[in-house]
């Protein structure tokens, strides 16, 4: 059974995004040389998604820190969504 069958079942209201909504990257950063490819896709305006997995707390810190700065200075957000996992999304980014 799909979720959509248990909907038309129960009678929950359906509804899809449009796919360029949802359209996101997802990059691994252990350290603060990799933290140039997330900020790009930022730039270029797509919800990131940064699995930080460093063992230094000073540099997960520092890279935190980046991009909390890049987030206020663009006016967009960077939250932390899991332990070790954040989003960085712009400003103009529609969901």
């Amino acid at each position: 059974m799909t979720f959509g069958d248990v909907a038309d079942t129960f009678g929950f209201l359906r509804y899809s995004l449009p796919m360029s909504s949802l359209e996101s990257n997802r990059f691994d950063v252990t350290s603060f040389e990799d933290v140039m490819p997330p900020a790009i896709s930022y730039k270029d305006g797509f919800p990131t998604i940064i699995n930080l997995t460093t063992e230094d707390k000073d540099i997960g810190r520092r890279i935190v820190d980046f991009f909390s700065g890049l987030a206020f200075g663009t006016e967009g957000t960077f939250e932390k969504v899991a332990e070790g996992i954040y989003l960085l999304t712009p400003s103009n980014a529609t969901s």
